[in-house]
C-alpha cells in the first residue's frame, strides 16, 4: 500500500487492494481518517506509485490486466474525486509509469520502458515532457534509466533530481536548460537513501534511509565431509 498526505494537509490518499477483488484502487480520507471515499473502480487494473501535487491533482500510473504482458498508463484526476483522464501524446512505448510533475505543473518527468527490438530487451529510460493539461509537448530530456530509483524537483522546477545506484546511492541534480549534472551527495557506500523532498526555499533537502553498519556471513554444515 502507498500512502501521502496532501499538501495541504487535509486529506491522506492510499492505494489499496479492494474488497470487491483482484488489483489496487485510490482511496481518499480526511487526516483524521473519516470519510473514506474511493476515487478509483476499473475492475483488475493496479493503480499505484502516485504523486500528489498541490493544485489539488494526483498522478498515478495504472496497470490493466495481468501478466508481464500489460502496459501502463499515466493517470491523473482531482483529489476530491471526478473523472480520471489518460496522459495524451507521450511517445511510442511498452510501459510508461512513475509520472513526477514539477511544482509549477510546466513539466512531467516519468520512467519509460522500451523493447528493444534487435536485444530482445527491455530499455529503460527518464523523460521529461512540457505538460499541456493532460497532453504532452515537446521532450526536453531523455537519459538512461536503468540505475536511477528515485525521481523528484527542485522548487523552482528548473531541474530534476534522480537517486542514481553507481555502487553508491548518490543525488544528481540534472538542469533542464543546459542538461549539465551536478552531484549534491557523497553518501558512504553503506547508506541507502530511500526518499528525499526539498524544501520549499531551495536551500535544504529533507532525505529518509537507512545504513548497514555490519555485516554477517554464516557457515552451515551440510554434513557433507566423508
Amino acid at each position: 500500500m502507498n500512502l501521502q498526505i496532501t499538501p495541504d494537509g487535509r486529506y491522506f490518499v492510499a492505494s489499496a487492494w479492494p474488497p470487491s477483488g483482484p488489483g489496487t484502487h485510490l482511496y481518499r480520507m480526511d487526516i483524521d481518517g473519516s470519510n473514506e471515499t474511493q476515487l478509483t473502480d476499473v475492475k483488475d487494473t493496479f493503480d499505484s506509485d502516485f504523486q500528489l501535487t498541490a493544485s489539488g491533482v494526483i498522478w498515478f500510473h495504472r496497470f490493466p490486466g495481468f501478466g508481464n504482458s500489460t502496459r501502463s498508463e499515466l493517470i491523473r484526476m482531482p483529489v476530491v474525486g471526478g473523472t480520471a483522464e489518460k496522459i495524451e501524446g507521450l511517445e511510442p512505448s511498452f510501459r510508461d509509469y512513475l509520472p513526477v510533475p514539477s511544482p509549477d505543473g510546466r513539466y512531467l518527468a516519468y520512467g519509460s520502458e522500451l523493447k528493444n527490438d534487435q536485444t530482445g530487451k527491455i530499455d529503460y529510460f527518464l523523460r521529461v515532457v512540457e505538460l499541456n493539461g493532460v497532453t504532452a509537448g515537446q521532450k526536453v530530456l531523455e537519459i538512461d534509466g536503468n540505475r536511477i530509483q528515485g525521481t523528484g524537483w527542485t522548487p523552482d522546477s528548473r531541474a530534476i533530481v534522480i537517486k542514481r545506484d553507481t555502487g553508491n546511492r548518490d543525488l544528481i541534480r540534472i538542469d533542464l536548460a543546459s542538461k549539465q549534472e551536478t552531484k549534491l551527495s557523497d553518501f558512504d557506500a553503506n547508506f541507502e537513501p530511500w526518499d528525499f523532498l526539498w524544501s520549499q526555499d531551495g536551500t535544504r533537502i529533507l532525505l529518509f534511509g537507512s545504513s548497514s553498519l555490519t555485516s554477517l556471513v554464516r557457515i552451515k554444515d551440510m554434513g557433507l565431509a566423508d
